[in-house]
C-alpha cells in the first residue's frame, strides 16, 4: 500500500506572499470560531461542507445525496439552470442550498474553474474539510467517518485520491437506503481522475485548480495525504444508452473557447466509437469496492 503524507509546509505564491500569510493568520481566528460553535454544540466529528456544480443530473443526485449526507453536513450545488427536476431534488434534501449560473447556453470551463477556484471559501469557520466537485465524483473510504477524523487528528490539509471511472451497461434503480457503492463496484483506474477535491479551508489559501479540476496547485499551510484506501469514483459512464445521450448533448453544448482550448472535445466522438470504448471499459472493469 502506498502512503505519502508530507510534512507541513507553507507554500507561497510569488507576488502573494503578504495575502497568503495574512490570510493564514486570519483563518487560524476562523478556525478557532469553528472549534467554539463544535464545543457549544456538542459536535465531535469533522465537520464537512460539500460544493458541486450541476446541470441536468435528476438522475444521478439521489444517488450523490444518499451517498454523501452520511458524513456531509451541508450542501451548496452550483446549478447552470437544469431544466429537469436537478434543483427540485436538491431543494427537497435538509441542509442544501442552490446558487445558480449560466454560461449562455454552452460548457465553459473557465466559468467551472471560477467556481471551484473560490466556492468552497465560505466555509471559513464553518467546516474542518470541504469537498469540490461534481455530482458524478464520490470520494471513498470504506470507513470515511474514522478516515476523516484521522485526517483532521493528523492535521492533513489536503488528500490525493486514487481515481476510477466505474462501470455498468445499465443505469441504476435508485432504491432508498441502497448506496450506489453497493450496486456499481467495477471500475478502471483511471490516474487523470486523482482529483484532488478535499482538503482543509483553512489552511488552503488558494487551490488553484487546472481545467477539468483534473491538476491543482495549492498555496498555504500544505500538508498532503496519499493513500490507496481513499480513492474518488467516478460515476459517468453507467448505462451505455445514458452515456450515449449526454455525450450527444454535451457536444451540443460546447463553447467555442472549449473546442480551440480541446477542452471537453472528447464528447465529439461519433457515437460507434462511444458505445466500443464503453463496452471494452466495461469488460476490462474489476471490482474496486
Amino acid at each position: 500500500m502506498k502512503r505519502y503524507c508530507s510534512r507541513h509546509h507553507i507554500v507561497l505564491q510569488k507576488g502573494e506572499n503578504a495575502r497568503i500569510l495574512l490570510t493564514l493568520a486570519w483563518n487560524k481566528v476562523l478556525r478557532l470560531k469553528l472549534r467554539l460553535h463544535k464545543w457549544i454544540r456538542g459536535i465531535h466529528h469533522p465537520v464537512v461542507h460539500c460544493y458541486a456544480i450541476c446541470w441536468n443530473e435528476e438522475k444521478m443526485l439521489p444517488f450523490w445525496f444518499d451517498y454523501y449526507e452520511r458524513f456531509v453536513d451541508r450542501f451548496t450545488v452550483y446549478d447552470n439552470y437544469s431544466d429537469d427536476h436537478s434543483e427540485e431534488i436538491v431543494k427537497s434534501r435538509k441542509n442544501t442550498s442552490v446558487v445558480k449560473f449560466s454560461m449562455g447556453g454552452k460548457i465553459d470551463d473557465r466559468v467551472y474553474l471560477r467556481i471551484k477556484d473560490n466556492c468552497w471559501k465560505h466555509a471559513r469557520g464553518k467546516a474542518d474539510y470541504v469537498i469540490v466537485g461534481d455530482i458524478d465524483e464520490l470520494f471513498f473510504h470504506q470507513r470515511i467517518q474514522e478516515a476523516l477524523a484521522m485526517l483532521k487528528n493528523n492535521e492533513i490539509s489536503i488528500v490525493k485520491p486514487f481515481g476510477y471511472n466505474m462501470y455498468s451497461a445499465e443505469y441504476p434503480v435508485h432504491t432508498p437506503g441502497v448506496l450506489i457503492t453497493q450496486q456499481v463496484k467495477r471500475g478502471v483506474r483511471t490516474p487523470m481522475f486523482d482529483k484532488c477535491i478535499l482538503f482543509d479551508p483553512h489552511a488552503i489559501v488558494e487551490i488553484n485548480y487546472e481545467a477539468g479540476a483534473h491538476e491543482c496547485h495549492p498555496t498555504g499551510r500544505v500538508k498532503a495525504y496519499r493513500n490507496e484506501e481513499f480513492k474518488l469514483l467516478h460515476y459517468k459512464n453507467i448505462g451505455l444508452q445514458h452515456v450515449v445521450e449526454r455525450y450527444r448533448i454535451y457536444a451540443s453544448r460546447l463553447s467555442q473557447e472549449n473546442i480551440e482550448s480541446n477542452l471537453g472535445t472528447e464528447y465529439l466522438k461519433k457515437e460507434q466509437l462511444i458505445v466500443e470504448e464503453f463496452k471494452l471499459n466495461e469488460q476490462q472493469a474489476i471490482e474496486i469496492i
